[in-house]
């Protein structure tokens, strides 16, 4: 973590004890043999293709995670990088300054392929993507739908567009649909449509969901992003019963 290049410790001992946890770690959270991608790794990735500056300040975790709110592989005890960027500016047209609900923005990356998991901002009080707190929402919502994770090794002729950048670009074709939310979880895959007709096999996507934004569709905004040009091919508006910004969400079925 960045925050251990300014400790007080010598620099020898403290780079022999970084060493030491760093091998540690990684022995108990990959099978023999294996190699974790480097935390430099990792966060050159997440950077990359958030569309910000290396330096930002961050925290990184490597360790074993499960998160069953996506749209693809299951993370069950995946070895993952977690790193969280601290001071982000989003700064969307005509807004005087950035928006502050997506200066702390996590990312998980996969230990073993880099490839990014998810993108997401803090969860608020009201007004959460609803898939966030409804585990397999979002899978339900996919339907026919699939998004595979891009590998690192992958994305270098993926052409994929970096986020940050494009979200002032989404919010002028559709407005109040991102800049408003309360929330941003996002994804990027290779996004196949299963109809039989569809164009879409393989093709590199940015999943963008933003919740909270209460527009006359829909609560939660689900817009599905060509990755190579930036361009929407598709949009869907969840209602979710019972939500408005005092209430929240309403507690899972069952």
């Amino acid at each position: 973590m960045r925050n251990w290049r300014r400790g007080l410790l010598p620099g020898a001992a403290l780079l022999v004890f970084v060493l030491g946890f760093s091998l540690l770690t990684s022995n108990k959270i990959l099978a023999d043999g294996e190699e974790p991608v480097s935390e430099d790794q990792a966060v050159k990735i997440a950077a990359g293709l958030l569309g910000i500056d290396t330096e930002t300040d961050y925290s990184a975790k490597l360790d074993k995670v499960t998160d069953n709110t996506g749209p693809f592989i299951k993370v069950v005890d995946l070895p993952a990088w977690t790193i969280t960027f601290e001071g982000v500016e989003v700064t969307f047209p005509g807004a005087e300054q950035p928006k502050p609900e997506f200066s702390t923005l996590t990312c998980l990356v996969d230990a073993r392929t880099g490839a990014l998991l998810k993108v997401s901002s803090p969860v608020p009080t009201a007004g959460a993507v609803y898939n966030e707190t409804h585990p397999g929402a979002l899978v339900e919502e996919m339907g026919n739908k699939t998004l595979t994770p891009i590998a690192a090794s992958r994305l270098p002729d993926a052409g994929v567009k970096p986020l940050i950048p494009l979200l002032p670009e989404l919010e002028k074709l559709r407005k109040r649909n991102i800049q408003p939310a309360k929330q941003l979880v996002a994804y990027i895959g290779l996004y196949t449509d299963n109809l039989p007709a569809s164009k879409f096999v393989e093709h590199p996507c940015w999943l963008i969901n933003t919740g909270g934004v209460k527009t006359a569709s829909g609560s939660d905004v689900l817009t599905y992003v060509d990755a190579t040009t930036g361009k929407v091919f598709m949009r869907r508006y969840i209602e979710v019963p019972g939500v408005d910004d005092q209430n929240g969400y309403p507690p899972a079925p069952g």
